[in-house]
């Protein structure tokens, strides 16, 4: 049997390097992700608060027409003849019976 030759620390050191080089890159790429995935966020947030904008801005719209609406209708209404209640109904007679049925 040949001798051990004594390991050199050189590949060892070599080896070390490499994983460190590779543990900074998988960092550097979990950080991307990481910023993209809070961009994404952003985005969405903004999103979310333009399109309730949008829909409280369409809601006063509606509002706005129908309260117009109402307005109008119940200036109609005032402008109408006064419909004429009787004090007593008769319950005595019958209606007339549909000479078509």
């Amino acid at each position: 049997m040949p001798p051990e030759t004594p390991r050199s620390s050189q590949p060892a050191m070599t080896g070390a390097a490499a994983q460190r080089t590779a543990e900074q890159a998988a960092l550097r790429k979990v950080r991307e992700e990481l910023d993209h995935l809070a961009a994404q966020e952003v985005r969405q947030r903004k999103l979310i608060r333009t399109l309730v904008l949008v829909a409280v801005v369409v809601f006063l719209i509606l509002l706005f027409v129908v309260w117009r609406n109402v307005a109008s209708r119940a200036d109609k209404v005032r402008d109408a003849a006064p419909v004429q209640i009787p004090s007593k109904v008769d319950m005595t007679k019958k209606p007339a019976a549909d000479p078509g049925k």
